[in-house]
């Protein structure tokens, strides 16, 4: 069940749950720590997968975390 709490787009994360995207990705993200609670931006392949901050967060493991979900891919231009 996830845990609802107004989002703070300044907080800084060190780790987050994505929802979606695809296979290969890992479903529990380690972020840097100038990471924030705003869209995601994350190196696949020969691309990026986006992923956007639902507001919620889920605990697992005892580890509160933010919840982001997968927008879209866009490629690496030439």
């Amino acid at each position: 069940m996830p845990d609802s709490l107004p989002p703070t787009p300044q907080q800084t994360v060190t780790e987050a749950l994505l929802d979606g995207g695809p296979r290969g990705i890992p479903s529990r993200q380690a972020l840097p720590s100038t990471g924030t609670l705003e869209d995601l931006k994350i190196p696949h392949l020969n691309g990026y997968e986006h992923y956007t901050f639902t507001g919620t967060r889920r605990t697992v493991d005892g580890c509160l975390l933010p919840v982001f979900r997968w927008t879209h891919t866009t490629y690496i231009a030439e």
